[in-house]
């Protein structure tokens, strides 16, 4: 009897142990957002090109984020979530003095299915200018002009012939356009938040 009575008290201490670890609250998931700081620099890889010459302000593009961005020891933006740019300006050289210039923002993450707007500074891309170029095509085009008009008819050839050569080296620029600025496909953009930017988690 002593027996029985020892293993009905063990069982029962048993089963009161499990009952109490099964009536233990469950700590609740961290749910605090993520508050990433202004001034943050998030680098983004482009999925579509941007050119230039052929795209016009306002026009959007799509990229991920090509590096996580990390709050204190968590990361709060992971590589590969999807962004977009927004091309604010582009402005293609002259016909013979000029440069090639396009401006993009950042404007929306969006991390665990949700979207988020995005303020940030604006990315400047030059080329190169022309106006040294041009100036020294058209001379050059110049001078050899007047030393053609020289040799065929004196000083009124070669004052003939200056004109001619300017002339050329005008239509040389012309057609020429000066160089455009592209942002490729998979090309790597840094962008710094203007505003702090708020995720969930």
């Amino acid at each position: 009897m002593p027996k029985v009575r020892s293993s009905i008290l063990v069982f029962l201490a048993a089963f009161l142990t499990a009952a109490s670890s099964f009536a233990r609250p469950v700590a609740a998931a961290d749910t605090t957002p993520y508050t990433i700081p202004a001034g943050t620099k998030i680098t983004i890889r482009m999925i579509d090109s941007v050119d230039s010459k052929r795209n016009r302000p306002g026009d959007e593009f799509a990229a991920t984020v090509a590096e996580p961005v990390v709050v204190g020891d968590r990361v709060a933006i992971p590589k590969g979530a999807e962004a977009k740019t927004r091309l604010v300006e582009a402005r293609t050289s002259g016909k013979i003095k000029g440069q090639s210039e396009l401006e993009l923002e950042l404007t929306q993450l969006t991390v665990n299915g949700q979207s988020y707007t995005v303020e940030s500074a604006l990315y400047t891309a030059k080329g190169e200018s022309r106006g040294k170029r041009s100036a020294k095509v058209i001379g050059g085009s110049s001078v050899i002009g007047a030393l053609i008009g020289g040799i065929a008819g004196g000083a009124k050839g070669a004052a003939i012939g200056a004109g001619v050569g300017a002339g050329a080296g005008t239509a040389v620029q012309a057609t020429t356009h000066g160089e455009q600025v592209k942002v490729p496909s998979e090309a790597e953009v840094e962008f710094t938040l203007r505003n702090a930017l708020t995720v969930s988690r």
